[in-house]
């Protein structure tokens, strides 16, 4: 009878190592990312970039290869760039739902998104005070859109999420959160109407320029 048991008992083990599926290689390359960076205190930046891509090469310029931004990014990040000739780029481009060829991943210490941008407006400092944010976890995307759906009428909370979505290039979400400020803030008591309409302007050309944008 405990033979039988334990030849059952094998049975069982062998039948759940068949039944495993192999882990995915873009799963495989997140982890081992993470993994590197779990007794830094430093979250994970996945770029996605190409040779040809002009935002890519100002982005690399401007922020993540720029002597000034240098010390900062390597005591807060730890950086990945992943290139069109990357056989893990279209799985990983596929397994985040990108739209933009230049679109930056920050993962937390538990391999969870946090954050996210879609190309580079040239706007150095708004980046760099981003991933400040980001890496003192304030006004993380999760954190703004949850203030957001407690009081929609609010009005530096349509902002600060206007903001997030422009980062993220969702121009046609982003203008309608700053036209909200406008119109909760007639008579400008945050003193954001002005920045506001030139954002809304941005939103409108980049949209002129590029139709397929959402």
């Amino acid at each position: 009878m405990k033979k039988l048991f334990y030849i059952f008992y094998l049975l069982l083990i062998m039948l759940a190592c068949i039944s495993q599926k192999p882990e995915k290689q873009e799963i495989k390359f997140i982890n081992e990312a993470v993994a590197k960076t779990k007794n830094s205190g430093k979250l994970v930046i996945i770029e996605f970039w190409a040779p040809d891509c002009g935002t890519s090469l100002r982005l690399k310029d401007e922020i993540f290869e720029n002597a000034k931004t240098s010390q900062f990014l390597n005591d807060n990040f730890y950086l990945i760039k992943v290139s069109e000739d990357n056989p893990l780029y279209e799985p990983l481009w596929k397994h985040f739902s990108l739209e933009q060829r230049n679109s930056v991943i920050i993962l937390d210490q538990n391999g969870n998104e946090i954050e996210r941008t879609a190309s580079y407006d040239g706007n150095k400092d708004a980046y760099i005070k981003f991933l400040r944010e980001v890496s003192n976890g304030k006004n993380l995307f999760n954190l703004v859109l949850s203030a957001y759906k407690k009081d929609t009428t609010d009005i530096l909370n349509n902002y600060l999420l206007a903001n997030k979505l422009l980062l993220r290039y969702s121009l046609k979400d982003a203008i309608k959160k700053y036209n909200k400020v406008l119109l909760f803030d007639t008579h400008d008591l945050l003193g954001l109407n002005q920045e506001c309409k030139l954002k809304i302007d941005e939103c409108r050309s980049i949209l002129i320029k590029s139709p397929d944008i959402q």
